[in-house]
C-alpha cells in the first residue's frame, strides 16, 4: 500500500547507530531521496557568488574577451557540473 510504509530514521549496524540522512554529497553533487536538484542548484549559486569578487579584480587585468571566456568557463562549469546525471 502506497504511503503506509514505516519510515526508518536510524539503523543499527555492528552495535553502531547510523542515522538516515535526507541528502548526501558525492563527488561534489548533492543527491536527495526525492531526486530533486534544489540543494545542488543552491550550492552552485553560492559557489558562483563566492567567486564574483575575484572576477571583479581580474576584470582590471584582462581584455574583455579574456574576461568573458574565464567567467563563462567558471560559471558554466559550476552550474552545469553533473547536470547530465
Amino acid at each position: 500500500m502506497w504511503g503506509r510504509e514505516k519510515l526508518i530514521h536510524e539503523i543499527e549496524l555492528n552495535g553502531n547507530i547510523l542515522k538516515v540522512s535526507a541528502k548526501i554529497k558525492a563527488l561534489g553533487v548533492y543527491f536527495t531521496g526525492t531526486l530533486d536538484w534544489d540543494d545542488q542548484a543552491e550550492a552552485a549559486l553560492v559557489k558562483g557568488k563566492r567567486i564574483t569578487g575575484c572576477f571583479r579584480l581580474l576584470r582590471k587585468y584582462l581584455t574583455k574577451d579574456q574576461f568573458l571566456k574565464a567567467a563563462l568557463a567558471h560559471f558554466y562549469g559550476t552550474v552545469f557540473y553533473a547536470s547530465s546525471v
